[in-house]
């Protein structure tokens, strides 16, 4: 369960940050000026889901949600997850986009 949830949240962002390169290349930026200003504009979103996400999950994690706490360990291991998963989304999915590009896409 833990799995499908942080799978959604990560291939969502990577969607996001994709789907916005296509468009500023559509619109005649270079590939690397494209990487950067998606990176740049979509970065404070992606955290933003990300820290609202963890601080919803922090009173079940604390086991402090009343009937939720056998639900803890879910909780502290998609937290964790989801703060890795964050901070190492931009890098990895905008460097396969560039390599992309640079072959011809």
């Amino acid at each position: 369960m833990g799995m499908i949830f942080l799978a959604g949240i990560v291939v969502n962002n990577s969607i996001i940050l994709i789907d916005f390169i296509e468009k500023a290349r559509a619109a005649g930026k270079d590939r690397l000026s494209a990487i950067e200003e998606a990176i740049r504009v979509r970065t404070r979103p992606i955290l933003m889901t990300a820290a609202g996400t963890i601080t919803g999950m922090l009173p079940i994690a604390a086991e402090r949600a009343l009937g939720l706490e056998r639900l803890s360990p879910l909780a502290v291991v998609a937290i964790g997850g989801l703060f890795v998963s964050t901070l190492s989304s931009t890098c990895p999915s905008s460097t396969p986009c560039s390599r992309i590009c640079e072959i011809g896409y």
